[in-house]
């Protein structure tokens, strides 16, 4: 594989960054008058110590944490792509077995800070809009998909920050990434097995369970 920083050294995505997306307008949704700076002066709130105060600092926020993800991914997650995909998984007494070079990219990502990609700031989370999570997305499947899909699966969680309680939130989401959780999402039924859309069993509250 191209051993190269996959966001920096890439033309494609260096365009689409610096000349195509419109980040006024993302940045002016997304961050919502910059209110994470503006609580982190007045509650010195660590989850909001990197929150942008302007603009400018939004868009270099959201550089480097590409450039880490991208430095990762292009230098050493790629490099050891083959060698995952040939040992591939194993199941013994009942459990699945990475690859060690799996486990040790997912851990370049973590030393890195860089699964709480899908969380905001409040909860933990590194606080980016969609588009800069499209960016990652790419240039970390474009190194290798199953490490991505596996380091990634943390994502999957997300739907907390969308529909729970805000003390569901609290306690779960923060968890999930101070402690390294692996999220899943199991689908199982005849005819079917994980083709989603397909699938007829729904779970009914009876009782109160």
């Amino acid at each position: 594989m191209i051993h190269s920083n996959y966001f920096s050294d890439n033309a494609d995505l260096q365009q689409q960054f610096h000349e195509i997306v419109d980040w006024n307008q993302i940045i002016t949704v997304y961050e919502n008058g910059f209110a994470d700076a503006a609580e982190y002066k007045t509650t010195q709130n660590p989850r909001l110590e990197m929150a942008p105060a302007s603009n400018e600092e939004a868009l270099q926020y959201y550089a480097e944490i590409l450039q880490s993800a991208g430095e990762i991914a292009g230098k050493y997650v790629a490099q050891v792509a083959r060698d995952i995909d040939r040992e591939g998984l194993k199941f013994e007494n009942g459990k699945v077995i990475h690859p060690q070079k799996m486990i040790d990219a997912i851990n370049k990502y973590r030393e890195a800070g860089l699964p709480p990609i899908a969380f905001r700031r409040q909860y933990g989370g590194l606080g980016l809009p969609g588009v800069v999570k499209a960016f990652a997305s790419e240039l970390m499947y474009r190194a290798d998909t199953s490490t991505t899909i596996a380091m990634g699966s943390m994502g999957l969680a997300g739907i907390l920050e969308k529909h729970a309680s805000e003390e569901a939130k609290q306690k779960w989401i923060p968890k999930l990434i101070s402690e390294n959780y692996c999220v899943a999402m199991g689908l199982s039924e005849p005819d079917f097995g994980s083709d989603l859309p397909s699938i007829r069993t729904k779970t009914v509250q009876r009782d109160g369970k």
